[in-house]
């Protein structure tokens, strides 16, 4: 709070001393007839190849910081009114050449507009490549502004887009949409806001955005909740959360990244209220390093609350843990079975999760009499595991349906799968899984090799 005070204090001073209360800019990008006068409204247009987008704004800010060529940064973020659209705005700007040159349109001001986390279409982001963003203080009165952009984005596939619009709002005030994380990485702040927040396969999924960093440097926590989020602790060493964040300044630098094996992570979620979720966080990475003071509050999208039966399979699989690719999966299991085809004795289960969209199963089979013991995928001509998949029924946060999967299929594109069977009976089974485990990106199936499997277990009854 103290923070807060002062920078708001320092921003009114240097308004005060170095602008009048209102002065036109002289080099306003052209705007177009469609976009309206914003006044402080608190809003934000723009139009992206002739398709017009608006919605309001929920954070704005100014830092002072001490540069060259400026003196403090304007951070403005807002959704549109139908929740399926962000953007970001970050205004670097020098109050003491304003209007002239008040605006430093560099890499250290930039723009990001997405779509739900899945079409991200960037503006400024390299010293070597000329602006593609150009922003224009139109208005600026105390604490109310209004800026004209125009320019160009580049989307994941350098693809170019023409942009223009406006944006205006009254600092340090705006909608608050619940979507924002704040925590410390080694003592320094990493703070932003949330582009996605998702329910998938009964695990919490929650991608952000950095205030002041590069757009690319994602924030992204999961907690495996169940199919109702719920108060609670959480921890990582029982494979119920994940975390990643970036530190490129002061401190340590580098990614802060834990998984079930990697560092120690505690998250609690305080409260739930209706698709509202809040809470917080604290730990330490790999190397031990401090994550502390974090707190988060999301608006769950499509939230869909399910009972949890008594009878679950979970698992984890991650990638590679440099890149932070670590995803946690769980669900209700429906159905188990025994039979007995062809002379070979087989043992079916069946479970689902985001309310019976996604579907699980493992099936082994053996020439013996069904015990428990190790079945592998394959180097073994008795107990053997057909299949163990997960197909989930809807996209995950950054648009791609999860299928993961073993079965006859990958067997000679290497790695081994095994199934350990520890409790089997008349009544029920109960047993866990490990190895490698195949997904449906290309490039697994072309050459990076299957995802590793982290702390599956499952438990039926017949």
């Amino acid at each position: 709070m103290k923070t807060f005070i002062f920078l708001l204090i320092t921003f009114i001073f240097y308004i005060a001393t170095f602008t009048s209360c209102t002065k036109p800019s002289t080099n306003t990008p052209v705007g177009v007839d469609t976009i309206s006068n914003l006044n402080f409204s608190n809003s934000w247009q723009c139009i992206i190849d002739g398709v017009s987008y608006s919605g309001t704004v929920d954070t704005s800010f100014m830092e002072v910081v001490y540069y060259t060529s400026f003196d403090s940064i304007i951070v403005c973020t807002g959704t549109s009114a139908n929740g399926k659209a962000h953007i970001h705005f970050k205004v670097s700007m020098n109050r003491t050449k304003f209007p002239a040159l008040g605006v430093d349109n560099g890499s250290n001001s930039y723009l990001v507009f997405d779509t739900a986390a899945s079409n991200l279409f960037v503006g400024n982001l390299s010293l070597s490549t000329p602006a593609l963003i150009n922003y224009a203080l139109d208005t600026i009165s105390g604490k109310n502004l209004v800026i004209s952009y125009s320019g160009e984005l580049r989307d994941q596939h350098l693809v170019h887009h023409t942009i223009n619009g406006k944006f205006s709002c009254r600092l340090n005030t705006g909608n608050n949409d619940p979507s924002k994380y704040y925590f410390l990485l080694d003592s320094v702040r990493r703070w932003g806001y949330f582009t996605s927040a998702m329910v998938n396969a009964n695990t919490l999924v929650m991608e952000g955005v950095d205030y002041m960093d590069f757009p690319f440097n994602p924030f992204r926590l999961i907690i495996r909740t169940g199919g109702t989020i719920k108060p609670g602790i959480y921890r990582n060493n029982s494979g119920d959360v994940s975390f990643k964040g970036i530190q490129l300044a002061g401190g340590i630098t580098g990614n802060f990244y834990v998984d079930d094996s990697i560092g120690d992570l505690t998250v609690s979620i305080e409260s739930v209220n209706g698709n509202i979720i809040k809470g917080n966080f604290f730990g330490l990475n790999a190397l031990g390093y401090k994550i502390e003071g974090g707190t988060f509050i999301c608006r769950v999208a499509n939230y869909a609350p399910e009972n949890d039966a008594v009878n679950r399979w979970a698992f984890g699989a991650w990638i590679d843990p440099a890149f932070g690719v670590y995803n946690s999966y769980a669900g209700n299991v429906t159905s188990a079975a025994k039979t007995t085809a062809s002379g070979r004795n087989y043992l079916s289960i069946a479970g689902e999760s985001d309310n019976g969209m996604s579907r699980f199963k493992i099936t082994l089979s053996s020439s013996y009499l069904l015990t428990t013991g190790i079945y592998q995928l394959h180097n073994s001509t008795s107990n053997v595991i057909d299949t163990i998949y997960f197909k989930s029924g809807i996209p995950a946060w950054d648009g791609i349906v999860p299928h993961l999967f073993v079965d006859a299929s990958v067997a000679s594109r290497g790695g081994e799968t095994y199934c350990s069977i520890d409790t089997l009976d008349n009544n029920h089974v109960v047993g866990s899984f490990y190895g490698t485990i195949f997904d449906n990106l290309e490039d697994n199936l072309n050459g990076s090799g299957p995802r590793e499997i982290h702390k599956a277990s499952f438990r039926a009854v017949f």
